[in-house]
């Protein structure tokens, strides 16, 4: 629910910016274009994605409940909690494991309903950026909310 009174935080008296983000437009029009590209995804997501956000759930304090490729390439993999966290340390723990499996460009987006924490993530290699041609990876990351 936005601020009626216009704050971003709870103490900001400002409430506007600075100034804008027109210096990394190019590379979000890039990954846009790239995810528009026929076939960029790649197949087998459970074997190029999974071994290496396994490694890192411990770490975050997540466990794997399941993971499961979708059609087109989409890996959604369903995680929890063993103890209450607040919807911030929950998105940190998120970003460790991210942190495993995770290309030259990504874009991650964040939504929730009162059960689950989303992360929607499209993640890959631009052309002529790195040793392997370019392709990319795509993965929801649901994360159960525990009740305090």
């Amino acid at each position: 629910m936005a601020d009626p009174h216009g704050r971003r935080w709870d103490s900001d008296e400002r409430r506007h910016g600075i100034g804008d983000a027109q210096a990394f437009v190019s590379a979000i029009e890039e990954l846009a274009e790239l995810a528009r590209t026929a076939d960029w995804v790649t197949e087998e997501p459970e074997t190029h994605l999974l071994p290496h956000l396994r490694k890192r759930l411990g770490e975050a304090g997540l466990t794997l409940k399941s993971a499961d490729p979708q059609p087109g390439g989409l890996l959604t993999v369903m995680l929890s909690s063993s103890s209450h966290r607040s919807r911030r340390e929950l998105r940190q723990a998120v970003w460790t494991v991210l942190a495993g499996a995770v290309e030259l460009t990504t874009y991650v987006r964040e939504s929730a309903t009162q059960e689950w924490i989303d992360f929607d993530v499209v993640t890959g290699i631009p052309p002529d950026t790195g040793p392997f041609a370019t392709h990319g990876h795509t993965r929801r990351i649901r994360v159960e909310l525990s009740s305090p």
